[in-house]
């Protein structure tokens, strides 16, 4: 995403969220004008002035840090209502001028198929997902959202002993990333294969579909309706 002001919402006893953030903020500090990121567990706010190398044409945007598979089907332990009226405490006269979020949580947005998946409870996910889109609308604002229906992060700074990440997650050779392409790399969308691996967004490579292709969607208003479109033609990072 490019855009004049960026927030970053995390959920704040995460380690994963944390890092994923610290990734992002460098990454998009050459590609934002502003960026604000959001603890929610303490209620902390730090800014960052970016210096973008491209005009900006979309005024506001967002992403939001969680884990989305919980059990409770709270997401980040923080409920849809309470996180829209966080963001508009913390986001001010911004908060109208919202034109896109993204969910960077697993399986947020879910397809039909997914409803047989015994990982989690999609019909939580997407529920989660749903109520959020609502108490935007009863704010009168009306942004597109994106959400993954599988596995995502971000590249952090530094490398780390727990998730080692590979360089493409359709990767055959399993090569890792350098320790010094990780601040290349932060901030970068990551994917897992089906060997559970972690690895960079698949790109779109020939008639194979990217990862963002793949498995995001995007959700809008219009017409009163909530819509729903595949995601390859929307640039979130």
């Amino acid at each position: 995403m490019r855009a004049r002001v960026v927030y970053i919402f995390r959920n704040g006893e995460d380690s994963e969220a944390e890092n994923g953030a610290e990734g992002l903020v460098h990454r998009l500090s050459t590609r934002c004008g502003q960026i604000f990121c959001s603890n929610l567990k303490n209620g902390n706010v730090t800014k960052t002035q970016g210096k973008p190398e491209k005009e900006l044409k979309v005024k506001v945007g967002a992403y939001l840090l969680f884990h989305a598979n919980s059990p409770t089907g709270v997401m980040g332990m923080i409920a849809a209502e309470a996180l829209c009226k966080t963001m508009l405490v913390v986001m001010g006269d911004n908060f109208k001028e919202l034109e896109k979020v993204v969910f960077l949580a697993c399986a947020i947005a879910p397809k039909t198929k997914d409803f047989d998946n015994g990982a989690h409870d999609p019909g939580k996910a997407i529920g989660y997902l749903m109520t959020f889109l609502l108490c935007l609308k009863d704010e009168g604002v009306y942004p597109r959202i994106a959400g993954y229906d599988n596995f995502v992060s971000l590249v952090p700074l530094q490398a780390s002993e727990k998730n080692p990440i590979l360089t493409d997650t359709g990767n055959r050779d399993n090569e890792l990333l350098d320790t010094e392409d990780y601040k290349v790399h932060a901030g970068r969308k990551v994917g897992r294969n089906k060997s559970n691996e972690w690895g960079l967004a698949r790109p779109k490579v020939g008639d194979k579909k990217s990862y963002s292709e793949a498995h995001k969607r995007v959700f809008y208003f219009k017409d009163g309706m909530i819509h729903v479109a595949d995601g390859g033609g929307w640039s979130d990072l």
